[in-house]
């Protein structure tokens, strides 16, 4: 969350000439809501479902190269790295906790996971989440840092 999948993924797919699926517009269009009311009327067990539903259906959709932005929690739940991994490359950008927590604040109001947490408490559940998070995001296949989180970097691990 926040990592700047979608903004990469569009950069380099528009560079490269190739197709951009983000995961998240194909499970509003698939479930007829926005993830924030999916989240709100039907709770977060109810995404994870619709998600990895999504995420199934996403291979019927290719055609030809293609990048695909998943959500951050998407590799978390039931097999869902491994299906990941099993149909593509999978990348997994990390980029500074401090600056994720700085970015994230500025759009929480936009993501239904966070929206609610009081500042005070804020950088902690940021830090919580990440480290919950840490052993599926580890079965990538291969981890841009910081500074590497760019399309020339993304092209190193397309191109090779």
């Amino acid at each position: 969350m926040g990592a700047g999948k979608s903004t990469l993924g569009k950069m380099a797919a528009r560079q490269w000439n190739w197709t951009f699926i983000d995961l998240d517009d194909i499970i509003e269009s698939r479930e007829g809501k926005t993830i924030p009311e999916i989240f709100s009327d039907q709770g977060e067990d109810a995404f994870r479902h619709a998600e990895t539903e999504a995420l199934k259906a996403v291979d019927q959709m290719i055609q030809g190269p293609t990048i695909i932005a998943a959500g951050g929690g998407t590799p978390c739940f039931g097999t869902n790295m491994e299906i990941m991994n099993q149909k593509g490359i999978t990348v997994y950008l990390k980029p500074d906790p401090e600056t994720l927590i700085e970015r994230l604040w500025y759009q929480k109001d936009y993501r239904p996971m966070i929206k609610d947490v009081p500042e005070e408490e804020f950088p902690n559940f940021i830090k919580s989440l990440l480290a919950k998070r840490e052993e599926s995001y580890q079965k990538a296949e291969y981890t841009l840092e910081d500074e590497q989180i760019s399309v020339s970097h993304l092209a190193n691990i397309a191109w090779n």
